[in-house]
């Protein structure tokens, strides 16, 4: 109904270009596929027309990968997040970092996590530069790279370890904010139990291992044993 209220008036006008954007956010609730066309439309009508926008375009770049997302179109949403981590390393500091994020959620879609990881960890350094170690901004950068870590099926036991303390210090600082805000400490339990369960899992099949190697040992010793004892009464 918005939508229809403005379609009338001239392609510039700022109500028409405002009801394009509320139908697309309307539509991806539950008619993803439908709000496809409509945030192309508003993106490149912000382009065309309000070019000087830049912070608009920033957001309607980033509603239209959103929506690419929940389409499973990863490799386009990936793409988008690359444009606007280009931005805003260049003229927007405070957005840098959660655009960065953003690009590693993505890329973690895909599973490449190597490079999820490496644009993590230079996010961590520049967010523990600017806002400090206990900062929520460079906590969620701590978060997604645990996360990373965790999800990276060639992840070694020592770099589990690496995020099992990346993991708790997040859950730590939830529960310190717990009655002052509304952080979910759900999230970060879960993700902390996660981290566990997998390094106790490396744990228990390097101990099988090691069992394995030292009954092979022993195996390959009893035989020569076996051997030797057989060579002398060939020699009595």
């Amino acid at each position: 109904a918005c939508w229809k209220t403005y379609l009338g008036r001239p392609e510039r006008d700022g109500s028409r270009c405002l009801a394009l954007r509320v139908l697309g956010d309307a539509l991806c609730v539950s008619r993803t596929e439908e709000a496809l066309p409509v945030f192309e439309a508003y993106l490149e009508l912000r382009r065309r027309c309000w070019p000087g926008t830049t912070e608009e375009i920033r957001k309607a770049k980033a509603n239209l990968a959103c929506c690419l997302t929940l389409l499973d179109r990863h490799d386009e949403a990936l793409e988008l997040r690359h444009e606007i981590f280009a931005v805003c390393k260049a003229s927007d500091a405070h957005q840098t970092i959660p655009s960065g994020v953003a690009v590693t959620d993505a890329l973690l879609q895909l599973n490449r996590y190597a490079e999820a990881k490496t644009i993590l960890r230079e996010l961590l350094a520049q967010s523990r530069q600017v806002y400090g170690e206990h900062d929520r901004c460079t906590l969620t950068v701590i978060k997604s790279l645990a996360q990373a870590i965790c999800l990276d099926g060639s992840s070694s036991y020592e770099d589990l370890g690496e995020a099992e303390t990346l993991a708790l210090k997040c859950l730590n600082f939830a529960r310190l904010l717990r009655d002052k805000s509304s952080i979910d400490t759900f999230t970060d339990r879960s993700l902390f139990d996660t981290i566990r369960h997998k390094k106790g899992a490396l744990e228990q099949e390097a101990r099988e291992q090691e069992a394995l190697r030292a009954a092979a040992e022993a195996a390959i010793s009893e035989c020569a044993s076996i051997s030797k004892g057989a060579r002398c009464y060939v020699c009595l």
